[in-house]
């Protein structure tokens, strides 16, 4: 594979053309590890190569944004940034991988290429210096302040004031001065980011970037001490739960997700969140135990691992505006949605599938097992009705996880918790029939 400096060589003037130095990899995925992913695993060849792509994407989003902003401020910083990662490729591959810089790299290049908007490249500025503070390198620029915040991504932010911060790195550390205040990192007024070690992995809380997650949730402002420390002792018996009785959804929840990130949500309800363009984050609300964390973080692990994979295949066709139900939406889905609900329930059936041998006590064990049920067999229904609707790489995946469904069916299951997840599957089927005259509804198995 091509060292990451030679895809981040310097951009070429405005009308050179490129040479053929610094071309990307190609990614290819073996048919096993296609199908490990196809029945909701993967294992660590598939996880690294959709991490490798993903890094990719990265890459080619920062190319793309240097061509189109077409500014020699612009090229001079990346041009910084391939001379760092000669230097030090694995800490700058650090810094790229990280998820508030994919959803910068996508919100700048959108603005660009839409609405000619080049404000949020003054960004590129703070990548630089995250990288360069890591290395303990020299750099000098100016970062944007929003919200009275100037970040480095995967470092923290600082409290400053006015609209934008010059920011200086050199080997006795880093400072940030604006609007007449000075904040050195680690020293007062620096936010910096709280981290976990959990096994070979490291956890990050990310509650003060900007960009730490797309639009479409509330995200959580800067966490209390207090807080911080129920969410660390919450995720670690997560963490410690996985590990000791799903370890192959512990391995995969800790290869692919680095970032956590806090949102708001109901009191006593976990809710959560991933994006194709935060590739290693996950977005959620308070935790509220073990048990509901562990198995939310195989549910977001799947999405995450799903939307790799559509980086890489088309797996639906392009939307025909038809839309289904979906036992786990009140609201009517497109093809490519139910895809994404039916691979995500797989994981939670599996998860549920194993749990229900491991809780203690009685409510618990059962409600385990109504989970199970209901999961499985909404997933294996989604996953009957994409047949027929979905590209080839998509219709080999949708058969992979009929296939392991379609095995669980003959697991035993009280008959009271049979019963009990095929009323909650009826009452929400019921409840979404007022939303049928807006979507296609093909009878359910």
């Amino acid at each position: 594979m091509p060292a990451l400096s030679e895809a981040l060589r310097p951009a070429p003037p405005p009308g050179r053309a490129q040479g053929g130095a610094g071309v990307l990899p190609a990614h290819r995925l073996t048919v096993a590890a296609f199908d490990a992913l196809a029945r909701g695993g993967g294992g660590v060849e598939a996880l690294g190569v959709l991490a490798r792509a993903q890094r990719s994407k990265r890459m080619l989003l920062l190319r793309a944004i240097v061509e189109e902003a077409g500014d020699g401020t612009t090229r001079d910083l990346y041009a910084e940034l391939a001379r760092a990662h000669r230097r030090s490729p694995g800490v700058v591959d650090d810094v790229l991988a990280y998820p508030a810089v994919g959803v910068w790299a996508w919100r700048t290049l959108s603005a660009l290429t839409t609405r000619g908007e080049s404000a949020a490249l003054a960004r590129l500025a703070g990548l630089v210096a995250a990288c360069a503070a890591r290395l303990g390198e020299r750099f000098t620029g100016e970062v944007p302040v929003r919200s009275g915040l100037a970040a480095l991504p995967s470092l923290g932010a600082a409290h400053v004031g006015g609209r934008h911060a010059a920011v200086r790195v050199g080997p006795y550390g880093t400072r940030l001065v604006g609007g007449h205040r000075t904040v050195r990192v680690n020293g007062e007024g620096w936010l910096g980011l709280s981290r976990r070690r959990a096994g070979a992995a490291t956890l990050v809380l990310d509650d003060v970037d900007p960009d730490r997650f797309p639009p479409g949730v509330r995200l959580r402002p800067r966490l209390a001490a207090r807080e911080t420390g129920h969410w660390w002792k919450t995720i670690a018996e997560a963490v410690e739960l996985l590990r000791r009785h799903h370890p192959g959804s512990a391995e995969e929840c800790l290869a692919v997700t680095g970032v956590l990130t806090p949102v708001a949500g109901p009191a006593g309800i976990q809710v959560s969140a991933s994006s194709r363009h935060a590739f290693g984050s996950i977005a959620l609300s308070v935790p509220v135990d073990a048990p509901g964390t562990a198995v939310t973080l195989v549910h977001e692990v799947q999405h995450s691992k799903l939307n790799a994979l559509m980086d890489l295949f088309e797996l639906a066709p392009p939307d025909t505006g038809e839309r289904f139900y979906a036992p786990w939406r009140s609201d009517p889905r497109p093809v490519d949605g139910l895809l994404h609900g039916a691979y995500a329930h797989l994981g939670i059936a599996r998860f549920w599938r194993v749990q229900r041998h491991v809780e203690r006590n009685a409510a618990a064990r059962v409600h385990a097992h109504v989970e199970y049920v209901r999961w499985r067999d909404g997933a294996l229904a989604v996953s009957r009705l994409l047949a027929g609707r979905l590209l080839p790489p998509g219709e080999r995946l949708a058969a992979g996880m009929r296939e392991v469904l379609e095995s669980w069916l003959d697991d035993p299951v009280p008959p009271e918790a049979a019963r009990t997840a095929a009323g909650l599957a009826r009452d929400h089927r019921e409840r979404w029939k007022p939303r049928r005259a807006r979507a296609a509804d093909p009878p359910l198995p």
